[in-house]
């Protein structure tokens, strides 16, 4: 047996919005939802040895803090396999930019969905997806598994974990790569880059592990290998549908939010930005399930076959990913990252922006940082 503890990354998350949540005002024209069904999937995933009663709110939340304070008994693995579908925002270059044939494949963190990338249609600064067509690129936003528009009727605990995430992505990307009868999209791409936040980066980096063809560049943003676990510790759950009855009816209560505005606000949010944004962020967050929550330690492993190019953007002031916070203390953070976890990448370039926390995209700083990542995408692309 093995003792998993929350290790380095509950919040490899974020703030989202679920369903709810606007559309993106200028993305209308040249964005379309997208399903990708019945992608086949099979993961290791881990089996815990004194899992929580699925129907019992204290135990579930009693395992979860087990899961920070200590780490849960864990028993092997079990097998966890079947066809599922993936929703997704795709939107196309606009019309007088050069089309660069590359799909930048965004993935959203713990408490996220889809709509984040668009910037939750509150201000054109915060839609990666304008900023990125505008330079040529193709964007696909997805829903990962148990948020946004997915299914929330799999198991939060044995099902929706991190190792199934990983392996339905790279489902996803073979599809997309070779122009298969499961690509959603209206053509193919050979050239893929994998930008995640958070949790999202962690997963591209074990995607990066296990399938190392899949992307040609990563951008890995909210993210580093050394974590505070006082701010973790310092978050309280509670089950989606008795937090947003409305939003979240019946789903069982493996699938829990952040309980307190103020908390996710402290976490997430630091040095320039607007209030009203993290007053919406709360108000339409996604789930994060009890599987994702206490089996993240397998997603710590080096990307040691990795050879492609890797940037890092970790906002300064992200109190989780960069506690000792600045500009300097953080691209140090970020560097020793790419040392443990990339040895063998072509590049690994850091970028840290001041005054910005840990939902970077939802900063003011932001069309620097857009400028940033973009100027490391035109060298591999």
């Amino acid at each position: 047996m093995e003792l998993i503890g929350f290790s380095i990354a509950l919040f490899l998350a974020g703030a989202a919005l679920a369903r709810a949540s606007p559309s993106p005002r200028s993305t209308q024209e040249r964005c379309s939802r997208v399903a990708f069904k019945k992608l086949p999937a099979t993961a290791q995933n881990v089996a815990f040895t004194h899992p929580p009663s699925p129907n019992n709110v204290t135990e579930i939340l009693d395992f979860l803090a087990q899961s920070v304070r200590e780490g849960v008994e864990t028993n092997g693995t079990q097998t966890v396999s079947g066809e599922f579908t993936i929703n997704g925002v795709y939107c196309k270059p606009t019309g007088h930019h050069k089309d660069r044939n590359t799909l930048q494949l965004l993935v959203h963190g713990i408490t996220y969905n889809s709509t984040m990338w668009g910037g939750y249609g509150l201000d054109d600064r915060y839609n990666w997806h304008k900023y990125a067509n505008a330079d040529g690129y193709h964007t696909l936003a997805i829903d990962r598994l148990g948020q946004g528009l997915n299914t929330r009727t799999l198991d939060p605990l044995n099902v929706i974990q991190p190792a199934l995430h990983v392996e339905a992505i790279h489902q996803l990307i073979t599809a997309v790569r070779t122009d298969s009868p499961k690509n959603a999209l209206d053509r193919g791409f050979n050239k893929i880059a994998y930008v995640g936040h958070s949790f999202g980066s962690m997963i591209g980096t074990s995607i990066a592990l296990n399938h190392p063809g899949d992307a040609t560049a990563l951008v890995l943003t909210g993210y580093s290998t050394t974590i505070d676990f006082r701010v973790i510790q310092s978050i309280h759950l509670e089950p989606a549908a008795a937090h947003s009855p409305a939003r979240f009816p019946g789903v069982a209560p493996g699938y829990v939010v952040f309980a307190s505005e103020s908390e996710r606000e402290s976490a997430f949010y630091g040095g320039a930005y607007d209030p009203d944004v993290a007053q919406h962020d709360f108000a339409y967050e996604d789930v994060l399930t009890a599987g994702e929550f206490a089996a993240q330690a397998v997603l710590f492993q080096p990307a040691v076959g990795y050879t492609g190019n890797v940037l890092a953007v970790t906002g300064a002031d992200d109190i989780i990913f960069c506690p000792l916070g600045g500009v300097a203390s953080c691209e140090t953070i970020l560097r020793e990252t790419g040392d443990a976890f990339y040895p063998n990448a072509s590049s690994f370039e850091v970028y840290a922006p001041a005054d910005t926390g840990h939902d970077l995209t939802l900063h003011y700083s932001v069309p620097t940082t857009l400028a940033k990542v973009h100027q490391f995408l035109g060298k591999h692309f």
